[in-house]
C-alpha cells in the first residue's frame, strides 16, 4: 500500500466512521409473512390422486387463523443484510449510469467542463454513500417486531405452487417467500405414507416437519397434527393449545377476560403462562380457574359452574327499550335488573340503533340504580359519504334488474299480438271457428300481458325516479367531503 493510501486508511476513514452523518437510513418496506404452498408430490392411482391438493387444502384451512408471524433474530438479522444488498444494488445501478454518461461526454467535443465537474460530483457522492452503507452500524437498522401473514397465490385458479422439491431455493426466490411448504404422499397396501417438509431461506435444506402413516379415514386428523407441527414456525414462537369445557352448553367463556367459545372453546395459539379462565351461565352461574399454559402441548381444562352470592341493580336508559349486553351475551332490555357479584366486576354494554354504545363495569360498589342518557350518533362527513354511495349503488343496481321485466314482458305481448294477428287473418279467410278460438284467446293473453308490461314500465320508472334521488344525495355527500 503506497503512503497516500495509507493516509486514507488510517486518518479520512476512521473520521468518516465515527462522523455521526455515516449511517445510512434505510427503510424497511416489508409488509407481509409470505409462506408458499406446494401441491404435494407422489404416486398415487387416479382416483386418490385428489389427494395431493386436498391435504395442503386442510393444512391451509387449519392454519387460517395464525394471522401474524413474529421475527426471529435471525430473521431480522437477514432483512438487515438484505436491505444493505438491495441499497447496494441501487447506487451500483445509479454509478453505471453516471460513468456511462461521463464517458458519451469525454467523447464529445461539444461537452463544458461543467457538464463533466457534475457527473463526478454526483460519482463522488454515490462512492461517499457506498462507502457509508459498507460501515452502517446494522444494529441502528429499524425493522418491524411482527409481520402479517401472507398465503401466496399462484393465480385465481389455482392457490398451490407447482411441486419442485429438489430446487426449494428458487421457488422461494421466484415468489418471494419466507417460508415454503411442500411434501409427498404416498400409497402402501391400503395405508397413506405422508412426509411433509419445510423450507426456510435461512435453511441449509428440507426440514422435516411429519412423517407418518394412517388409513384414507385418518387424513383429516394427521393433518391437523401436521398444522400443529407447522404452526409454531409460522407464528415465529411456540404457542400452547388450550381447550376448555364446561357443563352449561349455554356459558361464556372468557380468557383473562377475553370471550373465547360458547359452551366450550378451543384455542390454538394461546400465549403460554398464566392466565385466568372465566365461565358464566346465563342463570349467572360461575366458574374461574387460574391456568399455567404450556407450549406445544394441549392444555385441557374442565368446569362445573355453581350459583354465587349477589345482588341486583335496576338499568334503565333514553330511550327505553335499549339493549343490554353482559360481556357478549345480551341480557335483556332496558329497564332491567342486573346482577351484582360478590366476588368479580362484570362488564355491560347498552346499545341502541342510532346512538352510541355505553359500556361500564357493574360491581358491589355500583349504585341501585343506574340511569344513562345515549348520545345521538352523529355520523362523520366521511361516513355519511359512504351511505349515500352505497344507497345510490344499491339503487342503480334495483333499477338495472328491474329492465328484465319490460324487456321480457314487452317481447310476450308483443308475441301474443302477432299470433292474434295471425289467427284473425285466417279466421277471416277460411271462418274456421278453430282459428276464432284461437284469436280469442290469443286477444285474452296480449291483454293481460300489455298490462302486465306497463306495470314493469311503472316499477322501472319508480325505481329510476329513486336512483335521481339517491344521486343527489350521493353528489352532495361528495361535494361537503371536499371542502
Amino acid at each position: 500500500m503506497n503512503r497516500a493510501g495509507l493516509v486514507v486508511f488510517f486518518y479520512i476513514l476512521p473520521a468518516f466512521l465515527f462522523s455521526e452523518e455515516s449511517f445510512v437510513n434505510l427503510k424497511f418496506d416489508r409488509e407481509s409473512w409470505n409462506i408458499g404452498l406446494e401441491g404435494l408430490s407422489g404416486s398415487l392411482s387416479s382416483e386418490q390422486d385428489y389427494l395431493k391438493k386436498s391435504i395442503p387444502y386442510l393444512l391451509k384451512q387449519e392454519l387460517s387463523s395464525s394471522e401474524i408471524h413474529v421475527l426471529s433474530s435471525d430473521e431480522v438479522a437477514r432483512y438487515k443484510i438484505s436491505m444493505v444488498e438491495e441499497a447496494d444494488k441501487e447506487l451500483i445501478a445509479q454509478l453505471s449510469q453516471n460513468y456511462s454518461s461521463r464517458d458519451q461526454l469525454l467523447f464529445n467535443t461539444d461537452s463544458t467542463k461543467a457538464s463533466l465537474d457534475s457527473i463526478d460530483e454526483t460519482i463522488t457522492a454515490l462512492d461517499e454513500e457506498r462507502l457509508k452503507l459498507a460501515f452502517t452500524d446494522k444494529s441502528l437498522i429499524k425493522t418491524a417486531d411482527m409481520l402479517n401473514v401472507n398465503w401466496i397465490k399462484v393465480n385465481d385458479d389455482d392457490e398451490y405452487i407447482t411441486p419442485d422439491r429438489f430446487r426449494p431455493s428458487v421457488t422461494v426466490e421466484q415468489y418471494d417467500l419466507d417460508f415454503l411448504i411442500s411434501g409427498e404422499v404416498r400409497e402402501i397396501e391400503g395405508f397413506y405414507l405422508i412426509d411433509i417438509y419445510g423450507f426456510l431461506p435461512s435453511s441449509e435444506g428440507l426440514l422435516t416437519i411429519y412423517s407418518g402413516t394412517g388409513s384414507i379415514d385418518e387424513i383429516e386428523s394427521m393433518a391437523i397434527q401436521i398444522a400443529n407441527e407447522l404452526r409454531s414456525i409460522i407464528l415465529g414462537r411456540a404457542w400452547a393449545i388450550l381447550t376448555v369445557e364446561t357443563d352449561d352448553p349455554d356459558a361464556l367463556i372468557y380468557s383473562d377476560g377475553e370471550l373465547i367459545g360458547i359452551g366450550s372453546a378451543e384455542l390454538k395459539t394461546a400465549e403460554p403462562g398464566s392466565v385466568l379462565l372465566e365461565a358464566i351461565g346465563e342463570d349467572n352461574s360461575y366458574w374461574s380457574r387460574e391456568a399455567d399454559l404450556t407450549a406445544l402441548v394441549i392444555n385441557d381444562y374442565s368446569g362445573m359452574l355453581s350459583p354465587v352470592e349477589m345482588e341486583f341493580l335496576t338499568l334503565d336508559s333514553n330511550p327505553s327499550g335499549s339493549d343490554v349486553y353482559i360481556g357478549a351475551r345480551w341480557a335483556g332490555k332496558t329497564p332491567l335488573n342486573l346482577p351484582r357479584y360478590h366476588e368479580r366486576n362484570i362488564w355491560v354494554t347498552v346499545k341502541s340503533d342510532g346512538y352510541y354504545d355505553k359500556s361500564f363495569e357493574v360491581s358491589m360498589e355500583s349504585p341501585e340504580t343506574m340511569f344513562f342518557e345515549l348520545v345521538v350518533e352523529e355520523l362523520s362527513e366521511r361516513e355519511i359519504f359512504d351511505l349515500r354511495k352505497n344507497d345510490f349503488y344499491k339503487s342503480l343496481g334495483r333499477f338495472t334488474f328491474s329492465l328484465v321485466g319490460p324487456v321480457v314482458t314487452g317481447g310476450i305481448f308483443s308475441n301474443y299480438g302477432s299470433k292474434y294477428n295471425s289467427y284473425a287473418y285466417e279466421y277471416a279467410r277460411t271462418s274456421d271457428m278453430t282459428y276464432h278460438d284461437l284469436a280469442v284467446d290469443m286477444e285474452r293473453n296480449y291483454n293481460i300481458s300489455y298490462g302486465i308490461f306497463w306495470g314493469t314500465i311503472g316499477l322501472s320508472s319508480g325505481l329510476l325516479a329513486d336512483v335521481f334521488v339517491k344521486l343527489s344525495r350521493y353528489i352532495k355527500a361528495a361535494e361537503a367531503l371536499a371542502e
